[in-house]
């Protein structure tokens, strides 16, 4: 009996090992092949860059970001260091001139690196969500394969890192909750999710809506003390540690001070804050709540001079929240053409189909949940309290972003779009029946088979505006299907919502 248990074990690891292999094979063609190309700069490189410059250069900056995306696409190109010059924009904020033989290899590698471990963190996901590891396999296609993903993290910015550093947050909360009988493995797991979400704190206050995993596992561990102290003591510790870490990293890095920026490299720093820099002394611990001060006093004023939404502006880029659903609205990173006839786009657009199933999971689960409350469900939910957990990070997500009054971008719903890829997950697994047909196992992985050949048809459909392909206007124009999402070639008349 016990060697039968251990040789299903075996088989069961074997199994998962193998579909992993297979997940990291995939997204390095997806996410991480020619990841330098194109050689030219688009969106917001123009700004991590010179930020990464300044601290290969040791410069001392105010940043509108946390410390840690900007590090890590510095880290690249110090691992790799493939450009001879490294302070062309060390004395300005916004790159525009990039030499001609600029190399964005070593700014583009860990973001690139980030996004390519992406898919294979999910499917460790799913696998804690579904019981089913073909299942989970399947699903994990939803990331493997979005276009929109792909273009934007395939370049010198944080939101790579950012959406690995959730998905490990997630894993790492489903793992203690799974774990939570074991002191020892509740404590590692414990340990993984505290260091996770800080490292999202230190990548973008976009992310900092994994925080309410923490009430969420003290809602789960209560009222065992012994388990709540135990674990969220730990993760509350790792969290903090690695938070200030980070920043003490940063504060030591960035410490030279260059004549030629704000206030001549002082920024809008406090006069008390001056003389520690002038000292050398910035360093030392016990400033460091000085320093964290200016650092969001700096972050404070710079979003006072961001602009607001403007749907009237020909070149508004922005879009409402409430259009990020649905995968509106596309933006045009760059375009080029060697002859006015095929040109080649490099673009923010969707998979519509991986977007729609992640929409799908949103409203199917909210549906569930609003059922199971208000009816009574002949067969309750296995997982009311996960189903509840991935609404309310999604709709606390979806509601905090909507009162922000600055302009935000397509980008910014990618953590909502990672947590309705996890309702998703846990619709497939409550959903028992379809009318009268019984959805065992089987059937699910054949539906599933299905809609994932859907997800690979429409990524290779809009993969040009992915990979910088070249396309004539008729060909985009094929592409142009839903008019919300603003998809338009250079020839191309704008039409529908935002004529």
């Amino acid at each position: 009996m016990k060697v039968q248990f251990y040789e299903k074990l075996g088989k069961r690891r074997t199994q998962s090992i193998l579909l992993s292999v297979a997940i990291l094979i995939i997204s390095y063609f997806t996410y991480f092949h020619n990841y330098n190309y194109p050689q030219a700069v688009f969106w917001d490189e123009n700004y991590h860059i010179p930020a990464a410059q300044k601290y290969l250069n040791r410069t001392f900056f105010m940043y509108e970001h946390p410390p840690l995306g900007p590090m890590l696409v510095a880290l690249g190109e110090h691992l790799l260091h493939p450009n001879n010059f490294s302070n062309q924009f060390n004395d300005i904020y916004y790159a525009k001139d990039f030499p001609a033989d600029f190399s964005f290899a070593g700014y583009r590698f860990i973001p690139t690196i980030c996004a390519w471990l992406l898919p294979l963190v999910f499917f460790f996901i799913t696998l804690n969500l579904v019981d089913n590891k073909i299942i989970a396999f399947l699903l994990s296609f939803l990331v493997l394969f979005d276009n929109a993903m792909i273009v934007h993290f395939r370049a010198a910015m944080l939101d790579a890192p950012l959406m690995l550093f959730i998905a490990l947050s997630i894993l790492f909360f489903l793992l203690a909750l799974k774990n939570k009988k074991y002191n020892k493995y509740l404590a590692l797991y414990s340990i993984g999710l505290g260091v996770s979400v800080g490292l999202v704190a230190t990548t973008k206050m976009t992310g900092l809506i994994v925080l309410l995993l923490f009430p969420l596992l003290f809602s789960k561990l209560f009222p065992h003390w012994q388990k709540v102290i135990l674990s969220l003591g730990i993760a509350l510790i790792s969290f903090v540690l690695t938070f200030v870490m980070v920043w003490q990293i940063h504060f030591s890095i960035a410490k030279n001070i260059n004549s030629n920026l704000d206030s001549g490299g002082y920024f809008d720093i406090s006069t008390e804050y001056r003389e520690l820099i002038d000292q050398n002394k910035q360093n030392e611990i016990w400033s460091f709540p000085l320093r964290l001060q200016e650092h969001f006093k700096h972050v404070k004023n710079y979003q006072k001079g961001v602009p607001k939404l403007d749907l009237s502006k020909p070149d508004e880029n922005g879009s409402p929240s409430l259009f990020w659903p649905l995968g509106a609205r596309a933006i045009n990173y760059r375009w080029e053409t060697a002859d006015g006839v095929f040109y080649k786009y490099l673009y923010l657009q969707v998979n519509p189909v991986v977007w729609f199933l992640g929409l799908s999971g949103t409203l199917g689960t909210t549906a569930l949940i609003f059922v199971y409350i208000f009816f009574p469900l002949r067969e309750p939910l296995k997982n009311k309290f996960l189903v509840a957990t991935f609404l309310l990070l999604y709709w606390s997500y979806m509601i905090l972003i909507s009162q922000l009054g600055r302009v935000m971008y397509l980008y910014h719903y990618f953590p909502a779009l990672l947590f309705s890829f996890c309702l998703f997950a846990l619709l497939v697994e409550e959903t028992r029946k379809i009318g009268n047909l019984l959805l065992t196992t089987k059937y699910k992985i054949l539906i599933l088979a299905v809609l994932s050949a859907m997800v690979l048809v429409s990524y290779h459909f809009y993969s040009p505006l992915t990979y910088y392909q070249t396309l004539n206007d008729e060909q985009f124009r094929q592409r142009m299907i839903f008019p919300l999402w603003d998809l338009r070639c250079v020839n191309c008349a704008r039409t529908g919502f935002y004529k």
